[in-house]
């Protein structure tokens, strides 16, 4: 027989939807007004990031060379995209 929340139990799951999407909005306000190239390289740093965690979970320490060619260009788009991050002397 399936699990059949209570109106208490729904209460809550709606209250706290409404919280994290109270909390999550300044973030998405704020990732709305990067231009398209920043929201694309974040994307690619996120995507690249989450490959080579589970990759160095499922091949117990060890990543595809793909996927270490993208995590060796993440700085350099990162830097690129975001031209604040550069050091300068």
């Amino acid at each position: 027989m399936p699990y059949i929340p209570n109106e208490e139990e729904l209460a809550r799951q709606e209250q706290w939807k409404l919280e994290r999407e109270n909390k999550e909005k300044p973030m998405r306000e704020a990732f709305n007004n990067l231009t398209d190239t920043q929201k694309e390289v974040l994307r690619f740093v996120s995507d690249t990031m989450m490959s080579f965690d589970q990759e160095m979970i499922d091949l117990e320490g060890d990543c595809y060379h793909s996927t270490m060619q993208s995590v060796r260009t993440v700085g350099y788009r990162v830097r690129n995209a975001f031209p604040n991050l550069k050091l300068e002397n």
